[in-house]
């Protein structure tokens, strides 16, 4: 796969963390 293959399924993986982290109080008030 190429570099550019490989940022995009980092990008997967960061959105579906920010998800789960974005349920935290203090990312919340952070925002």
């Amino acid at each position: 796969c190429s570099e550019r293959c490989r940022t995009i399924d980092l990008g997967a993986w960061l959105d579906g963390k920010y998800v789960i982290e974005s349920d935290d109080p203090f990312i919340d008030s952070e925002i």
